[in-house]
């Protein structure tokens, strides 16, 4: 690493895993090979029974660390994750997802841009099949601070916030605790964003940074209990209880489709080729 190299905010990208040795390779691939001057790239795994060990130790010289070793489920690994990062920027990328090519330099660049104004960011979602080739984006996402904080992005209300294509300061994690409850099984990154927007406002990025794989028998498939530990959390405060029910009537859902749609989306992000910076909506 030369000199230029510490102008890039250093990325802590955190990968848990436990079993996924069919999908895992090419996750490792899609966070290494972007070639990322200032990263440190960190896999805490379960204790894998079955290739992923293997797997991981041909990157090991790559990785900042890596464990393999039991533990209490995908929030505790990532908590163990983060507790040995040290980068301005932090993010996570499960075993089974991918991360954009160029992802990484888009989230440093703007991070670097807007340092201190920009606390957290979050990229146009997408999915990927089996193979990790994308098959569909979702280009009408929209987020409101408020909405956000009220517990609305949560799939049954107004869409949801993708973990894989969202990035966020160290700060920002110090001010909420600096820990994933990890006491969930499921929804702790909803609840994640919850805390988040009582910080900062998210910022939008126009540009795909990351990628949910689907596959048969993927935790995310598991709804029922997703959205369980969803109603616990909203229970836990009287507004937000009252704004996730609103705005899961399906004429409000529509309307809310329809602002969202046809007005000037603020908390913007998007590049600009001419000037080789990112603009910001603010």
């Amino acid at each position: 690493m030369n000199n230029s190299d510490y102008d890039w905010p250093k990325i802590s990208v955190v990968t848990p895993s436990f079993n996924q040795g069919e999908f895992i390779e090419q996750t490792i691939c899609s966070v290494l090979e972007q070639g990322y001057p200032n990263l440190e790239y960190i896999i805490i795994d379960g204790g894998s029974t079955d290739c992923s060990v293997e797997i991981i130790k041909k990157y090991e010289h790559l990785l900042a660390y890596w464990v393999s070793e039991k533990d209490n489920g995908q929030y505790h690994a990532i908590n163990k994750g983060f507790s040995v990062s040290t980068g301005e920027v932090m993010l996570w990328i499960n075993s089974d997802d991918l991360l954009i090519k160029g992802s990484l330099e888009a989230i440093g660049s703007i991070f670097r841009q807007f340092r201190g104004v920009v606390k957290w960011i979050t990229g146009v979602p997408a999915y990927a099949d089996k193979n990790g080739n994308v098959f569909k984006i979702f280009n009408n996402f929209r987020y409101h601070r408020n909405l956000i904080r009220f517990g609305c992005y949560e799939g049954r209300a107004i869409n949801w916030i993708m973990q894989e294509c969202t990035a966020w300061t160290r700060d920002l994690w110090n001010s909420i605790g600096a820990k994933l409850d990890d006491n969930l099984n499921f929804a702790a990154d909803f609840k994640l964003w919850c805390d988040f927007s009582q910080h900062a406002h998210l910022y939008w990025v126009s540009t795909v940074l990351g990628c949910n794989r689907q596959h048969a028998g993927q935790k995310t498939e598991i709804t029922d209990q997703y959205y369980c530990e969803v109603d616990h959390i909203v229970r836990e405060n009287a507004m937000t209880y009252l704004f996730n029910r609103f705005f899961r009537i399906n004429i409000v859902k529509k309307l809310a489709k329809t602002y969202f749609l046809t007005t000037k989306n603020k908390k913007y992000l998007s590049y600009e080729f001419k000037s080789c910076q990112w603009r910001l909506e603010d």
